[in-house]
């Protein structure tokens, strides 16, 4: 959101401590810092009323544009899912909530794959998933495509003679392209929030550099960037379906999807 938050402890050549938003960890911790995060300072001299955080994007591009919004509280609209928040022991990590399964619609396995919390980012501009959904989603382009209209050799751009058939590839940096022709039928991810309420993902929302007919999908294996292979982190492109909420009071995450369609500007 193009905020820098907390910065009071600036040093000559040390990273300020930036506290606010989707890296804010709950009240009850303790981060050792010896200091309150901006959002605590409003809520202790009662600028503010509760304690939420609420992302309302308008337009993505190089960032996010939208609206940051303090301490209001959200009407819930007969879509909202909720999930609860997770109290992970990092300042680092983002804010998390849990979650049971992902499922990737297209596949012919069975389709659960067991998770237990999802991170919601602000500042990471590609999604990273499980390794178990990311084998999850090479199958569903295979079952949509064909498995001879896909590549997962990971190797160099495949030459116009042999692309004409592809519809999806991944090259020598472990990067997936598929056609942009095709993004309409990429699959989606389906997140079981509790035993009765789900949000899903397009996938086809999650690419933003095209080049000559080619888009790059920016879903990562998490453990090919050695991560842990089950961290699950929704980064920016997530904003571009969901209204997200944090009620750190309630210890709630409140997602609401978008009733129009969102600008999203391919590079």
């Amino acid at each position: 959101m193009g905020l820098l938050i907390n910065s009071t402890r600036v040093e000559e050549e040390i990273q300020p401590n930036a506290m606010l938003g989707l890296g804010l960890p709950p009240p009850k911790f303790d981060p050792g810092l010896g200091t309150t995060s901006f959002v605590e300072q409003l809520v202790e001299a009662e600028a503010l009323a509760r304690y939420i955080i609420s992302i309302h994007t308008t337009r993505l591009s190089e960032g996010i544009t939208g609206q940051l919004v303090l301490g209001k509280e959200t009407k819930r609209a007969e879509d909202t899912v909720s999930l609860r928040l997770v109290d992970l022991p990092s300042t680092s990590g983002a804010i998390a909530g849990f979650i049971s399964a992902v499922y990737v619609t297209s596949t012919s396995a069975d389709p659960a794959v067991t998770c237990h919390y999802v991170h919601f980012d602000t500042g990471c501009d590609s999604t990273f998933v499980p390794s178990e959904v990311f084998a999850r989603i090479l199958e569903a382009f295979e079952v949509e495509f064909g498995p001879d209209r896909v590549n997962w050799k990971k190797s160099s751009r495949p030459s116009s003679m042999n692309e004409q058939e592809l519809a999806a590839f991944i090259d020598d940096e472990e990067d997936l392209w598929f056609r942009e022709s095709v993004a309409e039928r990429l699959p989606a991810l389906v997140i079981q929030a509790d035993s009765s309420s789900t949000f899903k993902l397009h996938l086809s929302n999650h690419a933003q550099v095209c080049e000559s007919g080619w888009c790059r999908l920016q879903v990562i294996d998490a453990s090919s960037v050695n991560l842990p292979p089950d961290l699950f982190i929704l980064g920016r492109f997530f904003f571009l379906e969901y209204h997200l909420t944090v009620d750190l009071d309630r210890e709630i995450v409140l997602l609401e999807s978008y009733k129009k369609h969102l600008v999203k500007q391919i590079g």
